[in-house]
């Protein structure tokens, strides 16, 4: 008995160590992950307003730029509006994983139709390739954060063009039904796998494994996240004919 109590008592001794042990290195993992945390936060902050600059150069220059240099104007103005998404993105994340959430500035919106239809005019304009189809009926003011809002239809037609068939048109329709706002997304093109939609909101998620398809798989994050900071959610189905993003939120 008192080589049992001994032996229970060595052990109980062995598991404290290795649970302090345990304890302190989760702290210092923890402790690393707020820093790169604030890293990403302080360089995502950071690198907006070169991003900017560099937007408005190019904006100046297509100006006087003759038709061959507008467009490759153009093309360096789609490459410079993903850099400003991306570091939107990261800054979102970084805010999130710090406890700050998405910040809203939410007002009664009268004309966040025209605001969905100049995103989509921007993405025609960067992406010719693609045919945007969109049906956009909002009649009623809507209580949201407008630029929060077109962020989230950027994402979802961004991830559209990217992930979609190439030859197919894309579809964006946005209505009011008492009062709850839906914006929808489709696109053609290979469906989503089962096993791979449970993860697609999830951060550093992508919908695809093709090395073509690029992106850190943060923009369907971001969107769901706006949706839950508006109190609605957004939501996928898909098969071999089409892929839908849809956003629900209530006016």
């Amino acid at each position: 008995m008192v080589r049992l109590f001994a032996k229970l008592v060595g052990d109980s001794l062995q598991v404290s160590e290795s649970l302090q042990e345990a304890q302190e290195e989760l702290d210092s993992e923890r402790h690393l992950a707020e820093v790169q945390e604030q890293f990403m936060a302080i360089l995502a902050h950071d690198l907006r307003n070169p991003v900017a600059a560099m937007r408005a150069g190019l904006r100046m220059l297509g100006h006087s730029a003759g038709p061959d240099q507008r467009e490759i104007v153009t093309l360096l103005d789609a490459t410079a509006r993903r850099m400003a998404d991306l570091v939107t993105n990261l800054m979102d994340h970084a805010r999130n994983r710090l406890g700050e959430g998405i910040v809203l500035d939410r007002v009664r919106t009268a004309d966040l139709g025209e605001t969905l239809n100049l995103i989509i005019s921007e993405f025609r304009a960067v992406a010719p390739s693609h045919e945007i189809r969109a049906d956009i009926n909002v009649p009623q003011p809507v209580d949201c954060d407008r630029a929060r809002v077109a962020q989230l239809l950027s994402n979802l037609l961004g991830n559209a063009i990217t992930h979609g068939a190439q030859d197919r048109p894309i579809h964006v329709s946005a209505c009011v039904v008492n009062d709850i706002f839906t914006l929808q997304v489709r696109n053609e093109g290979e469906a989503i796998p089962e096993g791979r939609i449970a993860s697609l909101f999830l951060p550093f998620k992508k919908g695809s494994d093709t090395p073509r398809r690029e992106g850190l798989g943060l923009g369907l994050y971001i969107a769901a996240e706006i949706a839950k900071a508006h109190g609605g959610k957004v939501a996928v189905t898909s098969d071999e004919e089409k892929t839908v993003f849809t956003l629900e939120m209530p006016c």
